[in-house]
């Protein structure tokens, strides 16, 4: 049995790889270039370039408040990822700090092809943040508001990042030229697209359900007009097990009884209590539900069969009891093959109807088959 605590580790790793991804965009194509990015992280950013603050320490000391917030609406599992994931990015940013220090790694800098840089750094932290989403964890700020949302309302995750980044780029304009904000916006752009492919699948298409006893009608309005496909699938209701799309008209009901046969047991007994034919061997029809049986009183049956004929052979044997029509054993039963055991609580009528496709009742054919149909059971 695998430890409670291996589910948390296992997401730990990716975690901790999406905020390794992003550190290491974040500093290698867009601080190096003086290029910004939005939520607290761009407020990190800002501070970096007019103060010189370090980003692994503003975004952890800004980020302190948000985790109240996190922890009230987002549960303690979540945070416990989210508070993972800002310690994991401070950590990384730190590191990359350090390493550029060093001379371990030479940031990606260019005074010409923008786009370029954008394109990359749009695409590094895209994947950044989308391992980090899809695990379950935030890197803080933003995140955390964007988090709430998607769970409260189910807005997409990205494009509050992008409303969010959209707040601190215009705020950037007071610090920074006009078309390093203009390349931002690509790289946002790109990094909101990433997100959503990471967290929604690349192909994020929207499909509807609609319910409906007119579903060929709707079929073809929906295709002409709106120049869209739909996919028919039929569906049966729970509590009147009838089919959508269809016309049921009532025959008949056929009655059947409870029968034990004259090798059974109970065959002979004068008086048999209710709680005694219940603890029978029963033999169900495959085509019966769990609540179907309890219907007809029993909890579980012994044997299950296809065919009425299965079902006769099987309580001919002695060995179960079963429920049968009341015509189809009533030969057995004149003979003292089979007995009825108390009708007056086991039995049921299954009813027949006669089913067509909603708005075909009316044609020639099947209203001639209607009217022999109906004579046929009026001489019965």
């Amino acid at each position: 049995m695998l430890s409670p605590l291996w589910t948390p580790l296992r997401n730990l790793l990716p975690i901790a790889m999406g905020t390794a991804v992003y550190a290491f965009g974040l500093h290698y194509f867009v601080i190096s270039n003086e290029f910004m990015e939005g939520g607290i992280t761009g407020i990190a950013l800002l501070l970096n370039y007019i103060f010189g603050f370090p980003p692994s320490l503003t975004t952890l000391v800004i980020n302190i408040p948000l985790f109240v917030l996190g922890w009230r609406i987002l549960g303690k599992s979540s945070m416990f990822y989210t508070i993972a994931g800002t310690l994991l990015l401070s950590f990384f940013l730190w590191l990359m700090e350090h390493s550029i220090r060093a001379g371990w790694i030479e940031p990606f800098r260019t005074e010409h092809d923008f786009f370029l840089v954008s394109a990359y750094a749009g695409f590094t932290l895209g994947i950044g943040l989308g391992l980090v989403f899809r695990y379950g964890g935030t890197t803080g700020g933003s995140d955390i508001v964007a988090r709430i949302a998607h769970k409260l309302r189910g807005w997409s995750v990205g494009r509050i990042i992008l409303f969010s980044d959209a707040i601190v780029l215009a705020l950037s304009l007071f610090f920074l030229p006009k078309e390093k904000i203009m390349y931002t916006l690509v790289a946002v752009f790109i990094t909101t697209k990433m997100i959503d492919i990471f967290i929604e699948g690349a192909y994020a298409a929207r499909a509807f359900t609609i319910i409906s006893e007119r579903a060929d009608r709707l079929a073809d309005e929906i295709t002409n007009s709106l120049d869209r496909g739909v996919t028919l699938i039929p569906a049966i209701g729970a509590f009147s097990n009838r089919m959508s799309g269809l016309v049921y008209m009532p025959l008949y009901r056929e009655q059947h009884w409870l029968y034990c046969s004259s090798r059974h047991p109970l065959f002979s007994e004068r008086r048999i209590p209710e709680q005694v034919i219940t603890q029978q061997r029963m033999v169900g029809r495959g085509y019966w539900s769990q609540a179907e049986l309890a219907r007809h009183g029993f909890k579980h049956s012994a044997a299950t069969v296809e065919s009425m004929e299965a079902q006769l052979i099987l309580v001919l044997s002695g060995a179960y009891i079963g429920y049968l029509p009341e015509h189809y054993a009533q030969a057995w039963a004149d003979k003292g093959d089979l007995r009825v055991l108390l009708p007056a609580t086991f039995g049921y009528q299954a009813p027949f109807s006669l089913i067509m496709r909603r708005g075909r009742s009316r044609e020639p054919l099947i209203q001639t088959f209607r009217d022999l149909l109906k004579a046929q059971l009026n001489q019965a």
